[in-house]
Order: structure tokens, then C-alpha cells, then sequence
């Protein structure tokens, strides 16, 4: 694995777990609506770290690499190929 990468990952994986324990603290000091005061801080951090995360990766990630991890729909790849009409087309 890329060496870039890995560091992301990791850092990406020690950001979640400060994440959490900052949340559950949060939560523990607001006990009368501790559900709501977890979620309020615990979803919108870890929905950017992940955000940052993903756009790290794609940022650094190498060209040969890149190519593998497209969006793959039902019938195929997205934006091109054949289409579900022209499966009976050859």
C-alpha cells in the first residue's frame, strides 16, 4: 500500500476514535438528553473526517490505482458503455 495513503487511513482511524470519545464525553456532561448531545457532536466531525478522508485519497492516489475504484452501476460503469436498452444489441 501506498505510503501516503497508509498515513491517512491512520490518521483518519485516530481522528474517529478522538472523535468519539470527545462525543461520549460531551454526551456524559449533558445526561438529561445525552442521545441527542453524542449525535450532535459525533456525526457532523466524523462526516467531514471521512469527507477530508475520501478526498485525500483520491487526491493521492496513484493513476494505475484510480482507475479500479470507479463507480460501477447496475448494468456497468456510469457515464459510458452500453446502456440497458442496448444489452440486447450486439
Amino acid at each position: 500500500m501506498n505510503r501516503k495513503r497508509m498515513i491517512i487511513l491512520v490518521t483518519m482511524d485516530v481522528l474517529l476514535m478522538v472523535e468519539l470519545v470527545l462525543a461520549i464525553d460531551y454526551g456524559r456532561q449533558h445526561l438529561d438528553e445525552i442521545a441527542y448531545a453524542f449525535m450532535k457532536v459525533f456525526v457532523p466531525l466524523a462526516f467531514l473526517t471521512v469527507v477530508a478522508a475520501r478526498l485525500a485519497l483520491r487526491r493521492w492516489a496513484p493513476e494505475d490505482v484510480r482507475d479500479q475504484y470507479q463507480p460501477v452501476g447496475i448494468v456497468g460503469p456510469l457515464g459510458g458503455g452500453r446502456g440497458w436498452k442496448d444489452q440486447g444489441e450486439g
